[in-house]
């Protein structure tokens, strides 16, 4: 079980989106995914727990390990830009713990991270500064090593 990030996290993105980011000075949070899809797993519904950014402490990892499709519905890949960030440990939680205290359905928790690598997972509930951006890369030819 993690339970410190070791001062640097993850955020996978598309170059497309890494211009946007650029533009605005930082990572904008999004969905947090506590609210499930289902009205009979409460609770329910779209932005239930606070909006995050999601992060990963793998260095090597998939699009289904991270939770997401690597060419995304607008035809963007997801994977092709990596971002490390620091920020400060108490900043951050870790899904497993985050969920949890946020009331997350057992069972939508459950089929959120089947075939995934929840356990890599960090969010952090405010934007991410690009002041706090310590590296950009863009994926190589043969992969993330």
């Amino acid at each position: 079980m993690s339970t410190s990030t070791e001062g640097a996290l993850l955020h996978f993105t598309s170059p497309e989106r890494l211009a946007m980011i650029r533009a605005a000075g930082f990572l904008k949070v999004t969905e947090s995914n506590i609210g499930s899809g289902r009205p009979d797993w409460p609770p329910s519904g779209e932005h239930v727990g606070p909006d995050v950014v999601w992060l990963t402490d793998a260095l090597e990892t998939t699009a289904k390990a991270l939770g997401v499709e690597s060419v995304q519905y607008d035809g963007t890949d997801k994977m092709a830009v990596r971002i490390t960030v620091k920020v400060p440990d108490a900043e951050v939680s870790w899904w497993p713990d985050f969920a949890r205290e946020h009331g997350i359905h057992r069972q939508w928790r459950r089929l959120m991270e089947r075939g995934r690598d929840a356990d890599s997972w960090w969010v952090i509930p405010r934007p991410v500064m690009l002041s706090e951006v310590a590296a950009i890369e863009h994926r190589p030819p043969g992969g993330w090593e």
